[in-house]
């Protein structure tokens, strides 16, 4: 089936729609989650290096990335400050990736957006069939909890894998985990 997503909202509307099948599928393998038969793309995989173990039921999966509700957050799960940890997009015949709509931080409340570590700086990498670098650049992230969006600098045709890494943080009050609590690539549809 595929669908078109003409504004933010109604994106963010359509992944909590997928919320319950992505769960599932986080169960079989907290790291990944896929995606298929879009008008953006036809398979898209969204992994991460690590994920936070859950925490009083808290599950901070990819899953909880990408399933827009507002009462998840994905964590990196490395000791430290979540430095080099990374989420990766692999995809087939996808349109060009015009951008991605980040919302930072642990974001269900100030205080855990205050108590968590956010994203200050990315790396971002786009690399073609090819296994070509078509795009490699850095992009800073606001400390605020509400949608960033990051432009593509220019538009790769049938992108193959897009990875987007850790290179700085805002330190967490309380922890060192960095979170991230939501995260939409943008295929211009």
């Amino acid at each position: 089936m595929k669908f078109c997503i003409p504004n933010r909202a109604a994106l963010w509307l359509a992944l909590s729609a997928l919320a319950a099948p992505l769960a599932a599928q986080a169960q079989a393998n907290p790291n990944c989650v896929t995606t298929e038969w879009v008008q953006a793309y036809d398979r898209m995989t969204i992994c991460t290096t690590s994920f936070l173990k859950s925490s009083k039921g808290t599950d901070y999966t990819v899953a909880s990335l990408v399933d827009g509700r507002g009462s998840t957050t994905w964590c990196e799960g490395r000791s430290g400050v979540g430095l080099g940890e990374s989420i990766t997009l692999n995809l087939e015949g996808a349109a060009p990736l015009q951008g991605v709509w980040i919302k930072n931080g642990d974001a269900r409340s100030a205080d855990h957006y205050a108590r968590n570590g956010r994203v200050r700086a990315l790396r971002i990498e786009v690399r073609t069939f090819a296994d070509e670098v078509a795009l490699s650049f850095r992009t800073g992230i606001p400390d605020r909890a509400a949608e960033h969006y990051v432009a593509m600098p220019g538009l790769v045709d049938n992108p193959a894998l897009v990875r987007f890494t850790i290179k700085d943080v805002y330190p967490g009050a309380t922890y060192n985990d960095t979170c991230m609590h939501g995260f939409a690539p943008d295929f211009g549809f």
